[in-house]
C-alpha cells in the first residue's frame, strides 16, 4: 500500500503532478500545518520517497525537499531491507 493513502482521504486535493521522473500529491486540511505533500522521484538505482507537512508550499521547494528523501532500492530484490528504511544523504 501506498504511504499515506488513508491519510489523503481526509484532506482536498490540490495538486496532483504525474511525470515520468516523478509524482507530487499535496492535500489541504485545517491544521497548523494545513499541506500534506507525498512525492516520489526517479533516481538511478531507485526512487526517492518523501512525506511532508508545509504551512506553504511551493513545487519548486517540495522538488527540493524531494532529492533528501527516503531512498527505496528498485526492482525490489528478496532479502532487501523494506523501503523507507536507508536514508541516503
Amino acid at each position: 500500500m501506498r504511504a499515506g493513502r488513508k491519510e489523503k482521504k481526509m484532506f482536498t486535493e490540490i495538486v496532483n503532478i504525474r511525470k515520468e521522473k516523478y509524482d507530487i500529491w499535496v492535500g489541504k486540511d485545517l491544521e497548523d500545518y494545513p499541506y500534506l505533500c507525498d512525492a516520489y522521484l526517479k533516481v538511478q538505482g531507485g526512487i526517492r520517497h518523501l512525506i511532508q507537512r508545509y504551512k506553504e508550499y511551493q513545487i519548486k521547494e517540495i522538488k527540493k525537499d524531494l532529492k533528501k528523501g527516503y531512498f527505496s532500492i528498485r526492482p525490489y530484490v528478496l532479502a532487501q531491507p523494506s523501503k523507507g528504511r536507508r536514508r541516503l544523504k
